[in-house]
């Protein structure tokens, strides 16, 4: 094999290296901001369930306390 075709197999595999890398590393990061957001609609949710409950709550207890 001539040196030009070694250089060029080279170039060719360390460009497919890196493809892969960023892709690994994009693919990474996406799947983090996912996770981040399903636990932030979670909280969101809990959140809004104490509210609820909360909410609910209340007024009963407010009742009971001005029928004592």
């Amino acid at each position: 094999m001539s040196t030009l075709m070694v250089i060029w197999v080279l170039l060719c595999a360390l460009c497919f290296g890196a493809g892969l890398v960023w892709s690994w590393r994009r693919a990474r990061r996406r799947l983090r901001v996912r996770m981040e957001q399903a636990v932030d609609e979670e909280i969101r949710q809990q959140i809004k369930q104490e509210v609820l409950r909360h909410l609910q709550d209340g007024p009963a207890s407010n009742n009971s306390q001005a029928e004592r």
